[in-house]
């Protein structure tokens, strides 16, 4: 989360110009005494709000609002709120953490999380061009499709009858 705190820092203009701010959801977690220190020296209280827990139902509608979902994990086992985005309408910015490339796919612009002004690059991408934003909202919810519980049965049970 400090890569996004950073990354809106340096893109204060466009966020304003784009009349948007940031909304962070989940608890807080490890680094949350760095997380508040670096939000308040930043002084980014106008752009960045801290939802906290959001319940799951709530979910699709901060999807389907949002100008773009934004992963930053440094590593993830498989990344269920991208594939989420994806199929919400969001389009996802997602960092190269973990598995993550493989489940955001070709429809994700992706950042490393250590490099803030690449995540910042990726937002400024979205923000000044609508165009691009609907056609990876689109690519995304067709990549996101491929991902299925029917097709995890699939593979699961082709995998164990290999083993039998």
């Amino acid at each position: 989360m400090l890569a996004i705190l950073r990354a809106v820092d340096s893109i204060r203009a466009e966020l304003k110009e784009a009349k948007c701010g940031v909304a962070i959801a989940g608890g807080k977690g490890w680094n949350s005494s760095e997380l508040a220190n670096t939000f308040d020296d930043l002084a980014l209280e106008s752009l960045v709000t801290f939802l906290g827990y959001v319940n799951s139902e709530d979910l699709p509608g901060l999807f389907a609002d949002c100008e773009a979902f934004i992963c930053a994990s440094f590593l993830e086992g498989f990344g269920v709120p991208v594939l989420e985005a994806h199929l919400m309408g969001a389009p996802v910015i997602s960092s190269t953490g973990g598995s993550l490339p493989e489940v955001a796919g070709p429809s994700a612009l992706l950042f490393d999380p250590n490099q803030p002004e690449a995540l910042a690059k990726c937002m400024v991408q979205v923000l000044a061009n609508p165009d691009a934003r609907e056609r990876l909202v689109a690519a995304g919810r067709a990549f996101a499709m491929r991902f299925s519980w029917d097709e995890c049965a699939k593979i699961t049970l082709s995998a164990i009858e290999e083993v039998a």
